[in-house]
């Protein structure tokens, strides 16, 4: 809601988004992840200890102890842009193992009203 009202408040060219962060941290959102917070931080040690950590983080202290992980670097460090990767070229469905896509949707048996979104 609040980029919706950023982008339509008139006049607003490149607005920064202030109420968004406020809204997040105000909702049931926040409480959720900041539980898991230390979760795949915990993996930067191995399986093994990853493992151990968040189970007894999420099981024990449901996920408020008194302390973050850091991260070394963001997510978007460790992606490269697509102009630098290979293309994928995917084989066309042959109808035995891969379908089109619409095809897959009616095989799903997934049944409502043909106006419903």
């Amino acid at each position: 809601a609040a980029a919706a009202e950023a982008l339509l408040a008139e006049g607003q060219a490149g607005a920064e988004i202030l109420k968004y962060e406020a809204d997040v941290k105000s909702s049931w959102v926040w409480e959720e992840l900041s539980r898991v917070r230390n979760f795949k931080p915990a993996w930067h040690a191995g399986m093994i200890p990853g493992m151990a950590y968040g189970s007894a983080s999420l099981m024990l202290s449901r996920g408020k102890e008194p302390w973050t992980f850091s991260w070394d670097k963001k997510d978007s460090d460790y992606t490269k842009p697509a102009a630098k990767c290979k293309k994928i070229d995917y084989p066309k469905p042959d109808g035995v193992y891969s379908f089109e896509l619409l095809e897959n949707l009616i095989r799903s048996g997934v049944n409502h009203e043909h106006d419903q979104p």
